[in-house]
């Protein structure tokens, strides 16, 4: 089994109030497209979802991991949440050559602060799942396969968090001039 456990977390300004800000962040659907290698698969209801984390990794192993969540939104506009979603039947792990599907966890928290007419957003997440060594590797010690997946879940969830942040600031123009022109909500 390969163990996976990243996570990561990065302050950054963002430039609206906090309410507007808040707002765009807590669209699920919205927001889920700037996360690099994870998808919305599945809706369950309005705020459960199933996600999957997907990547090719050493250029030939395929890493699938399915999440099940929910949004939890703050009445008081200052903490969005996605956590884990209880109750739903997990996927069966699946092992080939060259990869691995399994279940796995996806969670993310942020913070909403306003600060001189824009809102500094605290935000982290964290990716972590246990899964079959591919049959591919089976012959590679487990403490190295370990050490070997350690390294690439940081460098994703560095890569993730940066691009959520960078795309998810470059989109914002865009929604923010269809809500001022009544295309929004």
């Amino acid at each position: 089994m390969i163990e996976i456990n990243g996570s990561a977390q990065r302050t950054f300004s963002f430039p609206a109030p906090r309410p507007l800000a808040y707002q765009y962040y807590s669209d699920f659907h919205r927001i889920v497209p700037f996360l690099p290698h994870i998808s919305l698969i599945d809706q369950y209801a309005p705020h459960q979802f199933r996600l999957r984390y997907q990547a090719t990794e050493l250029g030939v192993y395929h890493v699938n991991i399915v999440a099940d969540v929910q949004t939890v939104l703050d009445s008081t506009g200052h903490a969005l949440s996605v956590t884990t979603l209880a109750g739903r039947q997990p996927i069966a792990d699946r092992v080939s050559l060259t990869g691995a599907t399994t279940q796995g966890y996806y969670t993310s928290h942020s913070l909403f602060t306003d600060r001189d007419g824009a809102t500094v957003v605290d935000y982290q997440l964290q990716l972590r799942a246990t899964f079959p060594t591919p049959n591919g590797l089976q012959l590679v010690p487990g403490s190295l396969l370990n050490q070997l997946a350690a390294g690439i879940t940081r460098s994703r969830i560095q890569e993730i968090l940066d691009a959520f942040i960078t795309q998810s600031i470059a989109a914002f123009p865009r929604w923010r001039a269809q809500q001022e022109n009544g295309f929004g909500l």
